[in-house]
């Protein structure tokens, strides 16, 4: 499921709870692309994966997409699909690349009209954030990479990764204010913590 108003997706934690969610809000489902059957005509309504995105959200992109078209996700409880990821630092790395540019991608694709307002700007703040934050964990090729992802969001490129490229410089310096900025906040935040 989609949280629109924080730009977030969340897993439902239970069976029961994905049942009732299913049976009461059934718009709201977005099935993850693991194992996926779609109906002929409903892609004939909606269209095929969105080639920009290459890999990665083209999931939630089609599930939203379907839903707007008033087709409904549904799970089917009684089968059994597995599908892992490996721990961040054991990823490949076109894995951050495309999370971090798809994931921009979809939310300035299809935010609701409400919750519009300076959209382009949090986004690029949320990605440059969680770039930095790969960085504090000491995953700085990972964050390379998800950088030139927030890069190519910032410019419009889509598809298929080219990793080689460089990151642009200009980019790389809104990524070094943001950390300023967040180390500040962080730093203003830990000693009101401590004196209240």
């Amino acid at each position: 499921m989609h949280d629109w108003k924080n730009r977030g997706g969340f897993w439902i934690a239970s069976e029961d709870a994905a049942r009732q969610q299913q049976q009461s809000h059934p718009e709201s489902i977005c099935v993850a692309g693991t194992a996926v059957l779609l109906r002929v005509q409903a892609i004939r309504e909606v269209g095929l994966l969105d080639d920009r995105l290459f890999a990665y959200f083209d999931d939630n992109d089609i599930g939203v997409r379907l839903s707007h078209a008033g087709w409904r996700s549904k799970v089917v409880f009684d089968t059994t699909a597995t599908h892992g990821l490996p721990d961040l630092a054991e990823r490949p790395l076109y894995f951050f690349y495309l999370m971090y540019r798809n994931e921009l991608m979809f939310w300035h694709t299809h935010m609701p009209a409400q919750f519009r307002r300076l959209l382009w700007l949090k986004l690029v703040n949320q990605g440059l954030f969680n770039v930095n934050r790969l960085r504090l964990k000491g995953l700085n090729r990972q964050a390379e990479l998800a950088l030139l992802g927030v890069s190519d969001f910032i410019f419009g490129n889509h598809g298929a990764p080219d990793l080689a490229r460089k990151v642009p410089r200009v980019i790389r310096l809104m990524c070094v204010v943001s950390a300023c900025v967040y180390r500040k906040k962080h730093h203003r935040n830990k000693l009101q913590f401590a004196s209240g």
